[in-house]
């Protein structure tokens, strides 16, 4: 039913309105007053529009910018809860202020709300010796004013697994540019850690297998030398047993040193063989 139809059937017969406008100028409504006989408003009345007016503009455009605030809110959160970092933020004694889903999840807590007033002693699941670092690192934030990026640092969670963290600390300013804490992101490197571990062994058993390399190369080279030399030493006492008779004492001598030469044309042959190997 028209709006004129209807105040007729329920005995108005004059109205007269004010827009209700925002601090910025725009109409946020209308503010009326009706009377059940045709006539002109006064001046109390025109006053009392007014003011109502002025009165309905604060009150609507407080509603609008908190609903508004409340949204930017549900927004943040849901962005924040949704992300695969933690991310956390802490006032100048290193109590936490706030995280998200991820660093509650690993704390045990039941929402993220569980941890404000906290600090890293009363998690439960660090060690001393981590909620010390963690807090250390805090501190240094504070004191330089400036960010701490890509701390590499061991921590406990709840379900009492270990976990590498890669954390980054900044400080957290208010409005007014005054350091009030720090605000900080991690994220789960275990995965990477143990990548670079393994990589370094295969490096260090490369480095391990090029020595043995380079071993084998140089045993080879001394012994090819050395078996030369054993072959003359042992022409040479072979030609030597030839000139002495059989019945002179030196033959016990010589006979001595081609053994030895022979022990030794053994050891040779021990080298060229690991030097095979190291090839």
């Amino acid at each position: 039913m028209p709006f004129r139809d209807l105040a007729k059937r329920a005995g108005l017969r004059s109205c007269w309105s004010d827009p209700i406008r925002s601090s910025a100028g725009e109409v946020l409504g209308t503010f009326a007053i009706y009377h059940a006989q045709p006539q002109a408003p006064t001046k109390c009345e025109l006053d009392a529009v007014a003011l109502s007016t002025h009165l309905a503009s604060i009150v609507l455009e407080r509603a609008r910018n908190e609903e508004v605030k409340r949204a930017s809110q549900q927004m943040l959160r849901m962005v924040l809860d949704n992300i695969p970092q933690g991310v956390f933020w802490k006032d100048k004694q290193s109590r936490y202020l706030g995280c998200n889903r991820v660093v509650a999840q690993a704390f045990g807590l039941a929402s993220p709300d569980e941890i404000i007033g906290k600090d890293d002693y009363e998690l439960g699941s660090l060690t001393r010796e981590q909620a010390e670092f963690f807090i250390q690192k805090d501190q240094q934030v504070l004191a330089s004013n400036k960010p701490e990026l890509g701390i590499i640092e061991p921590a406990t969670l709840a379900d009492g697994s270990s976990i590498w963290m890669e954390t980054n600390k900044i400080p957290y300013q208010d409005g007014e540019g005054n350091i009030v804490g720090i605000l900080g992101t991690w994220q789960d490197i275990t995965t990477r850690k143990h990548s670079e571990e393994e990589q370094r062994k295969l490096e260090m058993q490369l480095q391990h297998t090029q020595k043995l390399e380079s071993l084998g190369v140089l045993a080879g080279g001394i012994a090819h030398d050395f078996n030369n030399l054993l072959t003359g030493i042992l022409g040479y006492a072979d030609l030597a047993l030839l000139e002495i008779p059989a019945d002179s004492p030196a033959r016990g001598f010589i006979d001595e040193a081609i053994e030895g030469a022979k022990r030794a044309a053994e050891l040779t042959k021990q080298m060229l063989a690991y030097s095979g190997k190291g090839r």
